[in-house]
């Protein structure tokens, strides 16, 4: 923050708005929840549903594209709403929740969601194609091409 590579010329009005838009960018940083990114790809949406529950406990947060879906009923278009507006609260730092379980199947996952830690639910090429409609199969070839058939997961260290 004292950093005087981080200082600019700005007028008030300026100056608000930027420290407004880092905030709502980074505020999960120096919030009070921890977040676990939970990911893999598409065709292992059962998995990774598997993990968080195994692995989160009463007041947790889930942001769970499937459970939504499954609540909400078939409204795609209000479930990608809802699911954005409770990513952006979280990445804001506005949530209460001790901990919160985002899931993605997205293979660029790590730089798109906020989180601390991260775990990497991989069945396997043959085991997601199995869990996925043929016509979306080019999705999990897709996912395993730009992931490099490598997985990367673990904790941020800040």
């Amino acid at each position: 923050m004292f950093d005087p590579s981080n200082l600019r010329a700005a007028c008030s009005w300026c100056n608000t708005w930027r420290a407004q838009k880092q905030k709502s960018r980074d505020g999960w940083k120096r919030g009070g929840t921890y977040i676990t990114l939970v990911m893999g790809p598409p065709g292992s949406c059962r998995e990774l549903a598997k993990v968080i529950a195994e692995r989160s406990g009463p007041g947790d947060l889930v942001i769970d594209y499937r459970a939504l879906a499954a609540a909400m009923g078939d409204r795609p278009e209000e479930v990608k709403k809802v699911r954005g507006s409770l990513l952006t609260k979280l990445r804001r730092g506005e949530v209460e929740a001790a901990r919160a379980w985002i899931t993605s199947t997205n293979p660029r996952a790590e730089s798109l969601f906020p989180h601390h830690e991260v775990i990497l639910v991989d069945p396997g090429p043959e085991q997601a194609l199995s869990g996925i409609d043929p016509a979306l199969s080019y999705l999990v070839h897709e996912w395993y091409a730009i992931r490099g058939g490598t997985a990367t997961a673990g904790v941020r260290q800040w």
